[in-house]
């Protein structure tokens, strides 16, 4: 018995020292050593930890070193964390280049051995490879299937292009990359295999546009670079003379991390630099969280997940990156992005991945996906997009802004060939759509930047949009584009060409659309408030339900609904709203400016991108479409926005009782309303009339009542 309690006692301790062993703490410094790791001086090398971390540790990395290499995780329930004092600790794939030759003119070269590589910086300073023509696109005039193009801009290129890049636009969201096999006269031919990312499912479009890369001949702006893989070499241009004097990085290193089929994983305080493909690479990945983490400087993907569940990022930024800022690309459950501030992705043409998808700041294919309180500053094309068959998806109080820079045909919140319940984009600010019709001139009838503030293309289903902040953009505020069952409700859409854009197709036709209390403003006397686009002979009364918006051009306020009919028979048409609303039987509660304006400059427009409320101070006195009176200063709630209009013009007549329209004594003033002058029913209030007063600006608070 004595022995058996000993045995028991002694297997107790061994696997309480078991347990204390895969607990421990280590500490990680770049002047670390082999040592036992568990302080700081006797901290572990990077490469000790590669070699040594277990389950269950928690290993804290120096702050303010740099540490280069590739973290591969080979074990779950851990965490990474930073100690002592200053900047995020970070691992890197970078390594500085020094010894320097002239290869001829302003073009230096020095020795280089990587598979490939994507990012180069200098002076901190990400540069693009050089590019023929330096700017814009060579017009192709035809090609074969996906193999060769022509033109006769291809005999004006000034050295052999065969071995570079030829980088194609495709349409107006496919910029494809391909290795030109040989150029005769005025054909190009290139292969299509899988070059970075997918190059092989669009063909070139006839009248769009080209550029060469990845060739010597291409140099000739400061800091652009080639990487010569046969030779070695990477060719650099330089006016000041040799680059000696510069901080030249690469990346040299695929990825800073890796996470393959781990879990309970977390990552707090970590930067992570100079990858060529990803930052961090997450495949069949359970469980893994990052706090306050940064990702910049990589020549493909911040973040790239797929296969994975129970994501979390918060807070942290991405910056500077290539192609994706985040992205899980296929099967993502529960991935959650938090707090998180992007910038510059994706914005040079011909650095990211071939394909859909591509250079864009958030992006997750999946279900319950949470994409919210993130700033997204400067994308080339999709700010956020959340795609796929799913549940439970909220895109909520982002700062969206300046987004298709390169590629378009896209939005700052994007959604395609997504259906699912509870899915909601709420509370966002959604500014500046820059579109980009260059190299993309194949589609001359639409000679401007395509891209729209919200965009929910076709296939996507079930979709609330509230209460969202969308302004400023050569095309659409809110596009509907062959997309049914959606919820557009509370939301401000100012300056677009078609604030509210619709497009109906014989094979993906709108239907069961909610569009309520919205404000459709249209800031110039060329936009339309709302814009419906029908490719068959549709009948907009079948939409759903619309009501209580205000379709407004305080600038000319006269037919601003466009009605396109893209079908034998049809035509264009500008149209009131009260037109709108006898021929559609949509929208009889809604209503038009209540003031107006003959000034551009008259216009303002505010927002609050925080999550507190600010005071905004006024000039003068002012109003919104409402004819609601603002002077001095006002309280704009956290992630909502007002337009207002200085001194504006009202004209208003207003309900002071119920009656009957043609009688005096039920509006103010005495006297009945006159032609085009502004009419509002006031709250509580029910007119009656005989026809429908199409003659007037009309508003109502109240209820009209049309005698029958």
């Amino acid at each position: 018995m004595k022995n058996l309690k000993m045995k028991s006692v002694l297997l107790f301790f061994a696997v309480l020292c078991f347990h204390a062993a895969q607990s421990a703490t280590y500490y990680v410094k770049a002047s670390g050593g082999n040592g036992s790791g568990l302080s700081d001086q006797d901290a572990w090398s990077f490469e000790k930890l590669k070699a040594s971390f277990t389950t269950g540790s928690t290993v804290l990395f120096k702050r303010g070193d740099v540490f280069y290499g590739t973290l591969s995780a080979e074990n779950s329930n851990f965490t990474f964390d930073a100690y002592g004092e200053g900047a995020n600790p970070v691992i890197s794939g970078f390594k500085q280049l020094g010894v320097w030759s002239k290869a001829t003119g302003n073009i230096y070269y020095t020795t280089l051995d990587v598979e490939s590589l994507n990012m180069v910086t200098v002076d901190g300073v990400v540069r693009s490879m050089g590019r023929y023509p330096d700017a814009g696109y060579l017009k192709y005039t035809s090609h074969e299937g996906n193999s060769a193009l022509s033109g006769e801009t291809v005999s004006g290129i000034p050295f052999d292009p065969a071995g570079a890049e030829i980088v194609i636009r495709k349409d107006r969201w496919i910029i494809d990359r391909h290795v030109i096999s040989s150029r005769s006269s005025n054909q190009l031919s290139y292969s299509a295999n899988n070059h970075y990312g997918n190059n092989m499912t669009y063909s070139p479009v006839d009248g769009n546009g080209f550029f060469i890369q990845a060739h010597l001949g291409t140099l000739s702006k400061e800091g652009e670079w080639f990487y010569d893989k046969n030779a070695k070499r990477l060719y650099l241009y330089s006016a000041s003379g040799s680059p000696e004097g510069k901080t030249v990085q690469v990346s040299t290193l695929a990825r800073n991390f890796v996470i393959n089929s781990q879990n309970n994983i977390t990552i707090n305080n970590i930067d992570f630099e100079g990858s060529n493909t990803d930052g961090v690479y997450l495949v069949g990945a359970r469980n893994v969280t990052f706090n306050n983490c940064n990702f910049k400087n990589h020549g493909g993907n911040g973040v790239y997940g797929i296969d994975v569940s129970a994501i979390t990022i918060n807070g942290g930024s991405v910056s500077e990156v290539l192609n994706n800022g985040i992205w899980i690309e296929n099967n993502g459950s529960a991935v959650t992005i938090d707090g998180v501030r992007t910038t510059n992705i994706g914005i040079i043409a011909g650095a990211g991945r071939s394909g859909d998808t591509a250079q864009e700041a958030i992006s997750v294919y999946g279900t319950g996906t949470t994409i919210r309180n993130c700033s997204v500053i400067s994308t080339g094309f999709n700010g956020i997009n959340f795609s796929g068959s799913g549940d439970d998806v909220l895109v909520e109080n982002n700062f969206v802004d300046h987004f298709c820079k390169i590629k378009d045909d896209g939005g700052g919140i994007y959604t395609f060939n997504s259906r699912g319940t509870n899915r909601k984009i709420k509370n966002n600010i959604v500014l500046n759509a820059v579109g980009a019709y260059q190299g993309a001139e194949s589609s001359y009838w639409e000679a401007y930047g395509k891209a729209a503030g919200i965009y929910l293309d076709g296939g996507s289903k079930d979709t609330q949009i509230d209460n969202n902040v969308i302004a400023h953009g050569p095309w659409a505020g809110i596009f509907v584009n062959g997309t049914s069952d959606h919820h557009i409700t509370n939301n401000l859409v100012y300056d677009f060409a078609r604030v509210l854009l619709i497009h109906s197709f014989k094979d993906l036709f709108v239907r069961n659309l909610t569009v309520k209390n919205n404000v459709f403003l249209a800031k110039l006397a060329s936009q339309s408030a709302m814009y419906v686009h029908m490719y068959f002979n549709d009948d907009p009364s079948q939409y759903g339900s619309f009501d209580k918006n205000t379709y407004a051009r305080p600038i000319n306020d006269a037919n601003t609904i466009t009605i396109q009919r893209e079908y034998a028979g049809g035509g264009q048409a500008n149209i009131s709203l009260s037109d709108w609303i006898q021929q559609y039987r949509q929208d009889a509660g809604s209503s038009k400016s209540l003031v107006t304006t003959d000034q551009e400059s008259n216009f303002r427009f505010d927002y609050n991108n925080s999550i507190n409320e600010s005071s905004v101070a006024l000039d003068g006195n002012y109003a919104d479409v409402t004819n609601k009176k603002y002077s001095s200063r006002f309280q704009l709630a956290p992630y909502a926005g007002l337009v207002l209009i200085k001194n504006p013009v009202t004209g208003l007549i207003e309900s002071i009782a119920s009656g009957h329209w043609s009688d005096p004594s039920i509006w103010s003033g005495g006297q009945t309303p006159k032609s085009n002058e502004t009419v509002l029913i006031n709250k509580g209030h029910v007119v009656t009339s005989d026809t429908y007063p199409t003659e007037f600006r009309l508003s109502t608070e109240g209820e009209l009542k049309i005698n029958k």
